[in-house]
């Protein structure tokens, strides 16, 4: 796919204002809760497969080392995607579908909030992580397109107007890069 189509396909995702206020709100809204969870010793857990594990890795890092303010304090959170042998142990010993869950079980204690990234919607193993941390009552946020079939599952659930993977993902980052501003803007 060209550039230009990406660019076009971009902007046919992008909300109208009075959605991006909405959007606004939602990461405005987020970046208080992460910095609340901080705040109470909570742990804030990032998810997602593929393009989305990095997506989880990346935000997970601006919000642990920094994104613009290198003098802040670090935050306690963790992509679940980073530990190649936990994954494929749970994978060979339990399954595929369980790798996020079975982690949720062991931060349980000290649980905040559960993020997970899927373009599709539907992956199973994500969507399994948030339904476990949700009946611990915990904050749950899922960030996804148009293809998601369960709306009002979670307690935020951001849905960009796309069903193609590379634009879901860029309005994640631009999503994810919201959160990470704000919340440098509240801890500063």
């Amino acid at each position: 796919m060209s550039f230009k189509k990406h660019i076009s396909l971009l902007k046919e995702a992008i909300p109208r204002d009075e959605y991006l206020d909405e959007f606004e709100d939602i990461s405005k809204e987020l970046a208080k809760e992460i910095v609340f969870a901080a705040h109470n010793n909570k742990l804030v857990l990032i998810l997602g497969n593929g393009g989305s594990a990095t997506d989880a890795s990346h935000w997970s890092s601006e919000l642990v080392s920094s994104y613009e303010n290198r003098f802040r304090n670090a935050l306690p959170v963790i992509s679940l995607t980073e530990s190649l042998s936990t994954i494929t142990a749970i994978a060979n010993d339990d399954s595929y579908e369980n790798i996020f869950l079975r982690q949720v079980e062991a931060f349980k204690a000290n649980l905040g909030i559960v993020i997970g990234l899927s373009t599709s919607g539907k992956s199973e193993n994500v969507l399994r992580a948030l339904d476990r941390a949700s009946s611990l009552n915990n904050k749950t946020v899922l960030i996804t397109g148009l293809n998601y079939p369960h709306k009002g599952r979670y307690s935020n659930e951001i849905i960009f107007n796309s069903d193609h993977v590379g634009t879901i993902q860029t309005l994640t980052q631009i999503f994810y890069h919201s959160v990470c501003n704000e919340v440098e803007n509240l801890i500063i």
